[in-house]
């Protein structure tokens, strides 16, 4: 339920700071409420109480490297799903779909593994 919550305030802060209007608030909590299941299918079993977090020093780096990609790809498809609200222009939407995953997840990538990891070995 936290999980879910704290998507939905960070969506929610992401568009009061963009003006947008409610996009992330929606990607942001199904991607909060489908994280449970992306862990699982990414980690092959149930994750529990104590290790219920995806991190660095929990899963192995492969596994690490999918729930990002799972996940980026999860909230970009809705966001962009429902922002067009058509199929009428569907390869336009999965091309932004695309390249904003690849920028995303490259990004995200890079920057857990330039500051996070850093500060999880001291």
């Amino acid at each position: 339920v936290w999980m879910v919550v704290n998507s939905a305030l960070l969506g929610l802060m992401i568009d009061v700071m963009t003006g947008m209007g409610g996009l992330n608030v929606i990607a942001s909590t199904a991607t909060g409420f489908l994280r449970h299941h992306v862990v699982n299918m990414v980690t092959g079993h149930s994750s529990g109480i104590d290790n219920s977090s995806p991190a660095l020093n929990r899963l192995p780096e492969k596994n690490f490297r999918w729930y990002i990609v799972a996940m980026v790809v999860l909230h970009s498809t809705i966001y962009f799903l429902m922002e067009s609200l058509s199929l009428h222009h569907i390869l336009h939407t999965l091309l932004r779909i695309v390249v904003s995953d690849i920028a995303a997840v490259v990004f995200i990538y890079y920057f857990v593994k330039l500051f996070i990891e850093k500060i999880l070995k001291q």
